[in-house]
């Protein structure tokens, strides 16, 4: 079960909500049917017409790892405000301990969907703590609306941003 330091009931009470939203839109998301191939091209650069089955295979045991890994999380109450202008303001992944994500008042100021959006996002962040480039191989790439991301396969099975964006627009197919 997850684990929860420094915040008041509240905060846990939304937390908890937010992770189990998390784990459903994770679990959504391993469920890749044929009408998702356009998106898998944009989030992983996915060949749309002849979707490779082990690039597909690999896209979904991320997603399906979500409730296993979160289950072994800490997430603390980190004071401070943080710089808006930071994607990662409200809360990120804490690099000196494993499993662990800082989290600041401001993340509770985010829509529900956005703040489990932000949980998937920083659980593909502990899976693949060794990532380049920030924790973003191949770029930093927040998306907001349909769209390729533009970066292959390699980076993008590995970036966060990529499952957050899949799993942000899987959900409207």
């Amino acid at each position: 079960m997850t684990n929860f330091t420094g915040f008041n009931e509240a905060q846990i009470d939304i937390l908890t909500a937010d992770m189990e939203a998390a784990r459903q839109i994770a679990a959504a998301s391993t469920r890749i049917r044929p009408e998702t191939s356009t998106l898998l091209n944009e989030a992983f650069g996915i060949d749309a017409a002849a979707p490779d089955p082990n690039q597909v295979s690999q896209v979904r045991s991320v997603y399906a790892g979500f409730a296993g890994r979160m289950a072994m999380t800490t997430l603390v109450f980190y004071p401070g405000i943080g710089d808006a202008y930071d994607p990662e303001f409200d809360s990120f992944p804490d690099r000196t301990r494993p499993n662990t994500i800082l989290v600041r008042t401001s993340y509770f100021f985010k829509a529900p969907l956005d703040r489990a959006l932000t949980l998937l996002h920083h659980y593909v962040h502990l899976r693949f703590p060794r990532n380049p480039g920030g924790g973003h191989p191949g770029g930093s790439v927040p998306a907001f609306a349909r769209g390729s991301m533009r970066i292959g396969f390699d980076d993008a099975s590995r970036n966060p941003y990529c499952y957050e964006y899949f799993a942000r627009f899987q959900r409207l197919i």
